[in-house]
Formats: C-alpha cells, sequence, structure tokens
C-alpha cells in the first residue's frame, strides 16, 4: 500500500474516556529487513501504539495498553524499548531536531508511559468501547 499521510490520526481513534498525550515520528524496529519502519507513535492516557505509514505483511502490530506495560526503558541515544507480557517493541525517535534534543525527547517519552502506566485503565474495561466523537 502506499505511503499514509503523516496526520491522518485524529480523536475519532480515541476510546471513550482515553485523551491524546503526545506523537512523534518514530521508526519501529522489526527483525526482518528492512528492520525499521518509519510511522507515528502516539500515546493516550491508556495505550501507545504505532501507525505505520506504510502497510507490509512482516509489519507486526506496535500496540501496547498502558497498564499491561511491564519494561519501559532506554535503548540507545534515541531509542526506548517497551515490553509487555508477550510483545516488545523497540522504537527510534526521528525528525529535524538535534540529537540532543532526541535525548531529551526521549526521557519525557519514558517518563509519560511510566506516569500513564500507574493510572492506566484495565484493558478489559476498555475492549471494545466505540470511539468517542
Amino acid at each position: 500500500m502506499g505511503s499514509r499521510s503523516r496526520t491522518w490520526f485524529d480523536s475519532r481513534m480515541l476510546l471513550a474516556g482515553e485523551r491524546f498525550v503526545r506523537s512523534a515520528t518514530a521508526r519501529l524496529r522489526t527483525a526482518a529487513p528492512p528492520h525499521w519502519w518509519e510511522g507515528e507513535l502516539i500515546l493516550t492516557s491508556d495505550r501507545l501504539f504505532f501507525l505505520p505509514f506504510a502497510e507490509h505483511p512482516l509489519l507486526p502490530d506496535a500496540a501496547f495498553w498502558l497498564g499491561d506495560v511491564a519494561e519501559c526503558d532506554g535503548h540507545g541515544r534515541n531509542r526506548f524499548r517497551i515490553a509487555a507480557a508477550e510483545v516488545e517493541a523497540t522504537f527510534e525517535l526521528i525528525g529535524a531536531a538535534p540529537l540532543a534534543a532526541f535525548g531529551r525527547n526521549r526521557a519525557g517519552w519514558l517518563r509519560d508511559v511510566a506516569r500513564l502506566r500507574e493510572a492506566a485503565r484495565p484493558r478489559e474495561s476498555l475492549e471494545g468501547r466505540r470511539a468517542a466523537g
């Protein structure tokens, strides 16, 4: 499929009671070539998910319920790893800013994920709910 617009996420994709926190252009690391896939990384009050700019059968889903996140740690200057029970993903934040800003940005993502996962609603209470709006 063709490349997606960088602004295709909107509030209609949020679940009832969920709020948008931040987004960034990022890459998702995969085991198979080309190893990095570009897309939009979205953090909400209940979820972290990656929306790729292109679709491909080898590209896995990278979506986490924050209440299920077991680990969230830095993995290099502009990379971080998220792990839940059976799923993990490494993300690389990208953009035009200097590398020093990436480190601060990554720290902000790690801090926000840690803070939000403590207050995240349980997945069972959210699954099957329709998006607000």
